[in-house]
């Protein structure tokens, strides 16, 4: 067991830790700024007009989602994280498998805050196969870890019980 935990570093590296710093800070700052400003594009790409939004926004639902987009985002920061982590083990499938499901979510998540600011989102929203999908992908890949963890665990009884 010793030579198992050995592999495993205790500290993150650099890249890791801009990661988790970088994902969810970033996307905050793109959530804010399209949500305070209106972005009119009919001018062209290059020539859109920014206007401020004065009344359109309840602060109190504004934060909320502001927070729900941090949470989300750095679950998605972690399991790029988990992903790198174990990218070359025998649950590299299943992480990458983990890692399309919580990205699909955090699309969906994203996107549903955004249009509810602006009172946009209906029930019948697309959106809504996004999040079952992702949650499908999440579940298989939970099931997926299991069932490989429990063959790992009994290829190391029988290396134990050999030695």
């Amino acid at each position: 067991m010793r030579r198992n935990i050995h592999y495993f570093k205790r500290k993150l590296d650099n890249r890791q830790k801009l990661i988790l710093c970088t994902i969810p800070s970033g996307s905050a700052v793109i959530y804010l700024f399209f949500t305070l400003l209106i972005v009119d594009p009919s001018a062209g790409l290059f020539h859109t007009t920014v206007t401020p939004m004065t009344d359109e926004i309840n602060p109190v639902e504004l934060l909320i989602g502001l927070a729900y987009v941090i949470a989300t985002t750095l679950l998605f920061a972690y399991a790029i994280v988990g992903t790198q982590v174990f990218y070359f083990g025998k649950l590299s499938s299943s992480w990458a498998l983990l890692l399309i499901g919580i990205s699909l979510n955090t699309f969906a998540d994203y996107y549903y805050y955004y249009a509810e600011n602006f009172g946009e989102f209906i029930r019948s929203n697309p959106v809504q196969g996004i999040w079952v999908v992702s949650t499908m992908v999440v579940c298989y890949a939970l099931y997926k870890h299991v069932k490989e963890s429990r063959l790992l665990f009994a290829i190391a009884l029988v290396v134990v019980a050999a030695l």
